[in-house]
Formats: C-alpha cells, structure tokens, sequence
C-alpha cells in the first residue's frame, strides 16, 4: 500500500469519526428539550406543566417506608433506555433528577431505579 493510499485512508477515516461525532452531539440535543431541571420550579404540579406534551407519567416508589413521586418526560436520547425523570419528596418537592432512568442514577442523591432497588407502586 502506497503512502497515498495510507494518507487517503486515514483522510476517510478521519472525516467519518467527525462526521458521526456530530451527529451524536447534535442528536442529544434535540430529541427531549426538557432534560434538565428548571431553576425555581419545586412542585410535582410546576413540573407537569412545564413538560407540557413531553410529559409522559408519574409513578410512585417506596424507599425506606416513604413514598416519593417520578415525574418523567420523553428520553433525552435517541438510544436511552429510559427517559428523564424528576424525583419528588412524600410532600411533592422537587429533590432530585436523572436524565435517563434507566442509565444513570439521580445527581444528588445517587439514586439507580436500573437495579430494582426501589419497589414501584401502582398508586
């Protein structure tokens, strides 16, 4: 193989590792807009509202014998396996989030639903 064929190569290789890294920045921007938590929202009412039409249900779960309400919204990435979720107190504040319920776990509190470590209710 000439080197200009290796120079050629590398060109290819080098314009197709950029051109799918774009895409994948660009496609995790757009697919859920809403994929962090609003500044000075705190309710589970603030948060339904604010979601509008990408608002896709609330579940509830029990850790440590209280119950505390998932808000979620459409997934923020096109390969995610769950979507965004904002996590409220027994007395419906805002106390955490994740951007994909199912990868990674809630930012303050460290919280991982992906492991069947919280028992979901039906209430």
């Amino acid at each position: 193989m000439s080197r200009l064929e290796v120079f050629v190569l590398v060109i290819i290789f080098a314009l197709l590792s950029v051109i799918v890294g774009s895409v994948f920045v660009i496609e995790q921007k757009k697919v859920g807009s809403k994929n962090y938590p609003e500044e000075g929202m705190v309710s589970i009412e603030n948060y339904r509202e604010w979601l509008g039409d990408e608002y896709s249900g609330t579940r509830f779960f029990s850790r440590d014998g209280l119950v505390y309400a998932v808000v979620t919204g459409k997934p923020c990435r096109t390969f995610s396996s769950g979507p965004v979720a904002f996590i409220f107190s027994p007395e419906g504040l805002f106390i955490d989030w994740t951007r994909d319920i199912g990868d990674f776990p809630t930012e303050n509190l460290g919280w991982l639903f992906s492991q069947g470590n919280v028992a979901w209710r039906s209430d």
